[in-house]
Order: structure tokens, then C-alpha cells, then sequence
């Protein structure tokens, strides 16, 4: 069972700085006459979404920092959130550390790669 992205969190991505970007699903092999040929990796191909949320220094402090490094280990488990794109609850695992950004006096922006599984 997954963990769930924390309800003390905002439940939604900040339009700014959001993409989805489909992984390369392709192995492509040279051949030593003729065309290159080329197969599937996966019957599914993955997807990674970019994406930021803002959230108050508080709950970054209390909140994000305890999920990230206790609940998903430092990023190595995945967990449930909601499709940005449908509301659909679906399963994301971070492919990178977050980066965080203060952009106010109590706020900060907190940005993130996961892989859609």
C-alpha cells in the first residue's frame, strides 16, 4: 500500500512551471544493413510530471519536510495524490529531490519531478 500525500498539504499543483512529459518507450538498435530497428520498452510507458506547489514555511517545516524524508523516505517510495489533469488518484514516485524556493515572508514554493505509475 502506498502512502497518501498528507491532507494538511495543498491538494492541488500551481498552474505556473506544471508539464507532463511522456518518458522514451523505444529501443531503437543499428543493424549492419538496413534500417535501425525498433521496439516497445514496456507495454506502459511512464510519465514524468513537473510540478510546484506553494504552501506556507509552517507547513513546509512541519508537514512536506516529515512526508518526504519519513513517509517517502527521502523520495524512494511512491505515494497517492490527485491527477492534476483529471482528479483521478493515482500513484507517483519522485524521480529527484525536491527544491524549495522562499517567495514571501511566510510562504515558499515547492517544486518537484515524479514519475506517474
Amino acid at each position: 500500500m502506498s502512502a497518501v500525500w498528507p491532507a494538511g498539504l495543498p491538494e492541488h499543483v500551481d498552474e505556473d512551471g506544471f508539464s507532463i512529459e511522456p518518458r522514451d518507450n523505444v529501443i531503437r538498435s543499428e543493424t549492419e544493413v538496413g534500417p535501425q530497428k525498433a521496439r516497445r520498452r514496456a507495454t506502459k510507458a511512464t510519465e514524468i510530471m513537473q510540478c510546484q506547489v506553494s504552501m506556507g514555511i509552517s507547513q513546509f517545516n512541519d508537514t512536506f519536510k516529515l512526508f518526504w524524508h519519513e513517509t517517502i523516505r527521502d523520495g524512494s517510495l511512491p505515494f497517492e495524490w490527485e491527477d492534476p489533469r483529471d482528479g483521478t488518484s493515482q500513484v507517483f514516485l519522485p524521480t529527484r529531490p525536491y527544491r524549495m524556493r522562499i517567495i514571501g515572508d511566510t510562504r515558499v514554493r515547492v517544486r518537484m519531478e515524479l514519475e506517474l505509475r
